[in-house]
């Protein structure tokens, strides 16, 4: 008898709390865009993905939380500057609505640490470029592509929010009709700072 492999959608992520300016800058696009046909994020679920890994098998989730827990008892808590708004692919066909934020080289590090762990252990990875982003909402389609480049314009080069984040988080993810669930796996928490 062939033995059932379970396996999880997971991902690696930090999750962003949202400060009561980026809350009313969401309040402010939801209502002027709302003839659109647009599904935003809730903002609970608001994160930054380090890796996604996709189908997991139990014993790669706990090789997995091995790691990490190595890796990430290197780095103190990062502070991260969320600034300008912006859109995936493009302006023509935009898909992906997302908030950018400054270059981090910490960030950038632990991603890259990450990345080689998973590869190592013969994880499949994509190759591209981290891309460190929040994804507000998801564009089904339009209309009005002058308002999405107003907003795009008022927000070049501004800060919208600033964090220090303290932990890692291995995520499951599970679809839902009412769009996807996370649960966290395991955290791993960042030192602090001394």
């Amino acid at each position: 008898m062939k033995k059932i492999i379970h396996m999880r959608r997971t991902f690696i992520a930090i999750e962003i709390p949202v400060t009561v300016k980026l809350k009313e800058l969401l309040k402010l696009l939801r209502v002027d865009l709302r003839e659109e046909k647009i599904k935003w994020v809730n903002p609970e679920i608001l994160h930054i993905t380090l890796s996604f890994i996709g189908d997991t098998s139990e014993e790669q989730v706990n090789y997995i939380s091995e790691q990490l827990e190595k890796i990430t008892s290197g780095y103190s808590s990062i502070e991260l500057h969320f600034k300008e708004l912006g859109v995936f692919p493009n302006l023509r066909k935009p898909r992906v609505f997302w908030i950018g934020m400054e270059r981090n080289e910490l960030l950038e590090n632990l991603q890259g640490k990450i990345e080689v762990m998973l590869r190592n252990y013969g994880i499949k990875r994509e190759n591209k470029p981290f891309s460190p982003h929040l994804t507000i909402a998801r564009i089904k389609w339009i209309d009005d592509i002058d308002r999405l480049k107003y907003w795009l314009k008022k927000y070049r080069d501004k800060t919208i929010q600033k964090t220090k984040i303290g932990e890692v988080i291995n995520y499951e993810s599970k679809l839902t009709a009412n769009g996807p669930v996370y649960n966290s796996i395991k955290k791993f928490p960042l030192k602090k700072d001394r």
